[in-house]
């Protein structure tokens, strides 16, 4: 038992010790690369690491040619989001406004026959498909959120690739 124990010890400093010398050797070559190739690696890896692109996307086989080049493209996806998002708040408001219109003009038309307590004119305006609408646009105002807060998350993960040399992490996330 202990000389199994001894062997075991052995092994074990061993392979901790090749560890070592694959990692500074590692270590070396890559910092043997030129710069440009660093670069690309470190940008390939980024965006692997991203969210978007390598933890179980639907989104399969595309590649940047840069980091800048990803994050622009996110940055101009995020944009149109806005806009879509603006554009269905002003709609939303419009719906509201003329509803608001025509129960007043209902109100006026029937007389003392027509139900124009505040909870009718509320169910009227506010009900159905505006309740429907109002819902989507708080959950796409809430995935805009997590997108602009994933962007910037991004810009963080894509920046250790700037101006100076390039850093490079061999061990896991």
């Amino acid at each position: 038992d202990a000389e199994e124990e001894a062997g075991e010890e052995k092994g074990e400093s061993k392979t901790a010790a090749a560890t070592s010398v694959d990692e500074d050797s590692i270590e070396e070559l890559w910092k043997s690369l030129p710069y440009d190739l660093r670069a690309r690696v470190l940008t390939m890896r980024n965006i692997l690491r991203s969210s978007i692109i390598g933890r179980g996307s639907k989104v399969s086989g595309i590649f940047f040619s840069s980091g800048n080049e990803f994050l622009a493209i996110f940055k101009e996806t995020i944009s149109v989001q806005k806009e879509r998002l603006a554009e269905a708040r002003e709609r939303l408001e419009e719906v509201v406004r003329e509803r608001k219109e025509e129960f007043d003009v209902k109100r006026q038309r029937r007389g003392r026959w027509f139900d124009s307590s505040a909870a009718a004119e509320e169910k009227f305006v506010y009900g159905g498909d505006v309740a429907y609408s109002r819902r989507q646009i708080e959950k796409q105002s809430k995935r805009l959120a997590t997108l602009e807060s994933f962007y910037q998350e991004q810009k963080i993960l894509f920046s250790n690739c700037g101006d100076g040399d390039c850093k490079i992490s061999f061990g896991s996330r």
